[in-house]
């Protein structure tokens, strides 16, 4: 218990050095923080001062990056106005015709087609053959000598000439240029066209800019006023604070004694029982004799006795004391780092707070948490306020305006102050973007009204019907020819000759194979030649789509691009470098942490420590109290034979005093040697623990 005593007063002590060091730490570090706010708003009045002279004498700041933000503004516009899947039709397109040229090969290269009209016309004279061998005709009037077998129809079927039409056809598509076309889709999807042209005209396009933005002194300079009205509340905070800082540590200076001797008291108080404590334990200790009855104890032991006493008796006041003080601590302190620590770690409760303290418009539409993260980012001071908002994007060349408190007028102000200066610097952008975007369109233009000319195939469309018409009609005049020739055979010829007719019926069952053969190699042939014209006329329709939305980027595309132009002249004002470079509030960050830290571990902290440490004191003097007068009795001398002793000794004891007795008592029996034994006729009983061992006990 000492040892568990000495331990708060050391620390006491400790937290007490500690208070008298972090005093000057204190008013040190305050002092930083409100000349750290003064001279941020100084250098921030010359950040704004000089870029409000660089705004008026030159308003494009940085033509590069100017370029390259309409350049790219151009790009994602262009990239959102071009339909392209369209383009990507026109390359699927391409592809098609490689298909085409795959299928003109294998029709040209396919011999089956020839080989059966062959050997469709070799069987009819192998039939005209056998029927002009059958007799002689000459000067016959005989009916088979009557026909023509000359003017079969199967002469007219020329296969010859309608793969030439064909190769012809297929050669309009094969001599275009597809390539070329690929490449200027490609131009066209990387906007790599238009961005050449602007490049060509930077310096027509540097001249028309800076005619076009007129700047609106007014609305810049109430920009430049307002915010410098934070940075004046800045600059005021920080002489109020030093001048108040210096007023309050002056007076407290003097007081500065009364604490540092007021916790060498407070040590002292705590020590005093301690002391107690430790002279009655070494008095009680070394006085204390157990054979000797408490009546007769010695005065060593008596006084270890008393000076336990005196020490629960002064444990009982300084208790009381101290639990007034801790809880007082406790409070104090608690409340301190509920209400002020806690908001200044986290800073999303610190409007609130910070809002109960002034009820003027300083805090309005000021959200903490927002200036700390972007001051702790090393942003400006005009994002961190909410003037400005970067994109999403996260590219600074491009600023949405967030409309917020009173600052949203001027700016917008300041920006819709984009009027023409001179008309025909309006007239030659628009005729220069114009031609920069027929330049595009009418190339492709001309490769899609070639390719459409070629898919027009008109003779593909015909070959196929006059194949299949001048087949049929040979069919039904083979047909009657060979008809006729059988009957006029079954006429004319007599029994023996009937083998020439079946001769000329096997030859015409050969020669209608041959036909349908030729028939179905025809149907193919046409089906192919359907398909290729079918698809043909798909992808003109699709030609048709890609001309319509070309009319429209022709007409909409310059208007967006213009007015992305206005849009990137207005963001390159020199507000943007302005934006971006003005207050550099990263040492607002450090200010604030320097104040939260000066608050907390030199404050808060000690005050926490303070009652801690008390409050331990607190929890061990209270079994110290219970141990002290429980050991007390085994010290003080009794005044008094009838004081409440009670010997544990486990010696016969008598009667009539069992009343005072313990019951089975177990305690050393030696411990009551000393008392005057019992006569052979007295009335006494033995302890259960006596082991048969009896005292005699003196009636009082």
């Amino acid at each position: 218990m000492v040892a568990f005593l000495v331990v708060p007063i050391i620390c006491m002590c400790i937290i007490n050095e500690h208070m008298r060091h972090s005093t000057p730490n204190v008013k040190g570090n305050i002092t930083e923080v409100f000349t750290i706010l003064g001279n941020f708003a100084d250098s921030t009045d010359a950040d704004i001062d000089n870029a409000y002279t660089q705004v008026l004498e030159n308003p494009i700041q940085n033509f590069d990056a100017f370029k390259g933000s309409f350049v790219e503004l151009v790009q994602e516009n262009i990239s959102n106005t071009i339909d392209h899947e369209k383009l990507a039709d026109i390359k699927n397109i391409v592809s098609w015709i490689a298909s085409v040229e795959e299928k003109h090969a294998a029709i040209t290269n396919a011999s089956d087609l020839s080989k059966a009209v062959q050997n469709l016309k070799s069987n009819i004279r192998n039939i005209r053959q056998e029927v002009k061998g059958l007799h002689n005709c000459t000067n016959s009037e005989k009916k088979i000598c009557q026909f023509n077998f000359e003017e079969l129809p199967i002469e007219k079927i020329n296969i010859e000439d309608a793969y030439d039409h064909v190769y012809d056809e297929f050669q309009k598509l094969l001599r275009i240029n597809f390539e070329e076309l690929t490449n200027v889709i490609d131009q066209i999807q990387n906007n790599t066209i238009l961005r050449n042209k602007i490049e060509e005209e930077s310096a027509s396009l540097k001249r028309f800019a800076n005619e076009t933005m007129s700047i609106d002194k007014d609305s810049l300079q109430e920009i430049k006023n307002q915010i410098k009205f934070y940075t004046n509340q800045m600059r005021t905070l920080s002489k109020t604070g030093k001048h108040e800082l210096t007023k309050v540590f002056a007076e407290t200076d003097g007081y500065e004694i009364y604490r540092y001797w007021g916790m060498f008291g407070i040590a002292a108080i705590l020590l005093a029982p301690v002391v107690f404590l430790t002279f009655g334990l070494i008095c009680g200790c070394s006085g204390y004799e157990k054979e000797r009855h408490p009546t007769k104890r010695s005065s060593t032991s008596n006084c270890g006795g008393l000076c336990l006493i005196l020490a629960v008796y002064y444990f009982f006041l300084v208790a009381s004391v101290l639990m007034l003080v801790t809880v007082a601590l406790f409070i104090l302190g608690g409340t301190m780092q509920t209400f002020v620590c806690i908001p200044l770690y986290q800073a999303d409760f610190m409007k609130e707070k910070l809002a109960t303290l002034d009820k003027s418009t300083f805090l309005e539409g000021i959200k903490p948490s927002k200036i700390l993260h972007d001051c702790k980012n090393d942003k400006s001071i005009i994002y961190a306020l909410g003037m400005l908002q970067e994109n999403s994007t996260g590219s600074l060349e491009v600023f949405c305006i967030k409309i917020s408190f009173f600052f949203s007028s001027p700016i917008q102000k300041f920006l819709s102050k984009s009027e023409i200066m001179n008309p025909e610097s309006e007239k030659e952008i628009d005729e220069k973007l114009r031609n920069a975007l027929l330049e595009i369109t009418s190339n492709i233009r001309q490769r899609l009204h070639q390719f459409t000319n070629a898919l027009n195939l008109k003779e593909l469309k015909e070959i196929p019907e006059r194949l299949q018409e001048g087949l049929t009609a040979s069919r039904s005049n083979i047909s009657h020819f060979i008809a006729d020739v059988t009957t006029a055979l079954k006429e004319e010829l007599n029994r023996n000759d009937q083998n020439i007719l079946r001769i000329v019926n096997d030859s015409a069952t050969a020669l209608y194979d041959e036909m349908n053969a030729l028939q179905e190699k025809l149907d193919r042939f046409s089906e192919t030649l359907f398909n290729i014209y079918k698809q043909a006329d798909i992808y003109k329709a699709k030609i048709r789509d890609i001309e319509n939305s070309l009319d429209e980027v022709e007409d909409k595309l310059p208007k967006v691009v213009k007015a992305l132009l206005f849009h990137a002249i207005a963001s390159s004002t020199g507000l943007n470098e302005m934006a971006k470079n003005i207050g550099k509030c990263f040492p607002v960050w450090i200010a604030f942490n320097i104040a939260r830290v000066a608050t907390c571990e030199f404050v808060v902290a000690p005050i926490n420590g303070y009652w801690f440490g008390l409050g331990w004191a607190l929890f061990v003097i209270i079994p110290t109290i219970l141990f002290s007068v429980k050991l007390s009795r085994f010290y003080l001398r009794m005044k008094y034979d009838d004081d409440s002793y009670i010997p544990d000794s486990g010696e016969a004891i008598p009667l009539e005093d069992m009343s005072r007795a313990k019951p089975f008592s177990y305690t050393n029996p030696g411990a009551m040697s000393w008392m005057p034994q019992f006569g052979p006729h007295q009335n006494y009983m033995v302890h259960p623990s006596s082991n048969n061992q009896s005292r005699n006990f003196h009636y009082k």
